[in-house]
């Protein structure tokens, strides 16, 4: 029986940008985020190493949207105060789908009922001036995280950070309905319109995902075949994401991520000293919103381990390849129009790592398709940090993954050093001058 139903396309992960303390400045390039959260994008990009001198330029990122819609009056502030140009964003309507952003009334209010926050200061508002919040007759509670709204938040975050560290790509976003055929088709159609890479936060308990896989694979497949590098998020609900109650005791990666045409992602958290950012990074495991959050990973049930994913122990296909910060505690500053928020999520992470491969591209001077097999070639998986501290353990009575030396179902190969690995690359493609 096919058990799939939309919401088993949930964004990764269920509640978006929602870690948020409101002020009336936001902050700008370099700066600690007023809204309590400890980085920009910018700033965690230059911990990361990104390779300097370079903004993604060339490059065309799509994203796969099957929800709401992007608010694109949000993001002149937002890049303004990062001291930022607005990137070159186009909104590809597929089979009918139409972008239709849930009201930036109810992401606000959506925010603040969970009272991590108050209303700052709108950008178009003079100081002193009232607030319009709350709307006359509603309050923030009045609020449900509908399908719409969860995704206008989530498309948000990944064009906010995603632009912020690639500011001169090109972003495509593929606005589907939620269905196969929406996403299949989104697929293919972002391969034809030479997308370079493919970055999405959606996702689902690999045996969740029963009538997806088969048809879904065959995009995919077709997608790198024409030079795509995708990327999926590994998800937020550690070694047991099952969004069924009878399956949360059940091991088992994300999917697409557990794909093998695909860089699988993962989260980390970074270690906040206080004089400010540490470079130590463990496991992202942590209870916050009101949930036990961790990095999705696991072996697949579904598909054999490829021959370049070496280093993984087992015959199955191991999730994830990489990671980057994903911690609600440390996560980057965001702008959802009369709100500050912080990111949090595989879904932050994957779009940070995208961003960064618009920049090892550009680098480079073409896109590799097979990043993942390149990944983890000797001398390329060097420029990887391992991640050797956590365990993406939430159900204390059911086993989980932990972290150690080398690959780990945790966090993969760990997180990326930009500098490093784009050097790595240029010396496995025999490029002079790396």
């Amino acid at each position: 029986m096919d058990r799939t139903t939309q919401r088993e396309l949930d964004p990764v992960p269920d509640a978006r940008g929602a870690a948020t303390e409101a002020s009336a400045a936001a902050p700008r390039a370099a700066s600690t985020a007023a809204s309590g959260a400890p980085f920009t994008a910018l700033d965690l990009a230059r911990l990361y190493n990104f390779p300097p001198g370079l903004d993604g330029s060339g490059q065309k990122v799509g994203i796969i949207l099957p929800g709401g819609g992007l608010p694109v009056e949000v993001l002149d502030t937002y890049f303004a105060r990062l001291g930022l140009k607005v990137p070159k964003i186009e909104i590809i309507e597929v089979d009918g789908a139409k972008n239709e952003p849930s009201p930036l009334e109810d992401v606000r209010d959506f925010i603040l009922q969970w009272g991590l926050g108050q209303p700052s200061r709108p950008a178009d508002r003079a100081e002193g001036e009232g607030p319009r919040w709350p709307r006359p007759g509603t309050t923030a509670h009045a609020v449900k995280p509908s399908w719409d709204l969860l995704f206008t938040m989530e498309i948000l975050m990944d064009v906010e950070i995603l632009g912020a560290v690639a500011n001169g790509a090109e972003i495509r976003v593929y606005r589907t309905p939620a269905d196969l055929k929406g996403v299949y088709n989104a697929i293919l159609r972002a391969a034809d319109d030479g997308v370079t890479i493919l970055s999405n936060s959606w996702g689902g308990a690999e045996g969740d995902m029963v009538g997806w896989i088969e048809k879904t694979e065959r995009a995919l497949r077709a997608a790198v075949e024409k030079g795509v590098t995708v990327f999926f998020a590994s998800g937020d609900n550690g070694s047991t994401p099952s969004g069924f109650e009878a399956e949360q005791t059940r091991l088992q990666p994300c999917y697409p991520a557990s794909s093998a045409w695909v860089v699988a992602c993962g989260g980390t958290a970074i270690e906040l000293a206080p004089s400010g950012p540490h470079p130590g990074e463990t496991v992202w495991n942590e209870r916050a919103l009101g949930r036990h959050l961790a990095s999705g990973g696991g072996f697949s049930d579904v598909f054999p381990r490829p021959d370049w994913q070496t280093g993984v122990n087992g015959e199955k296909r191991g999730v994830p390849d990489i990671s980057a910060n994903a911690a609600v505690t440390s996560g980057v500053w965001l702008w959802f129009g009369e709100v500050n928020a912080t990111s949090f999520g595989t879904s932050a992470a994957v779009q940070l790592l995208a961003g960064l491969t618009a920049r090892l591209y550009q680098g480079l001077g073409f896109n590799v398709a097979n990043l993942n097999e390149i990944l983890y070639k000797p001398g390329v998986r060097e420029a990887m940090r391992p991640i050797t501290e956590g365990n993406n353990i939430i159900r204390p009575d059911v086993d989980g993954f932990n972290a150690a030396p080398g690959w780990n179902a945790c966090t993969g190969l760990g997180r990326p050093d930009g500098v490093r690995l784009l050097k790595a690359l240029r010396d496995h493609f025999g490029l002079s001058g790396g």
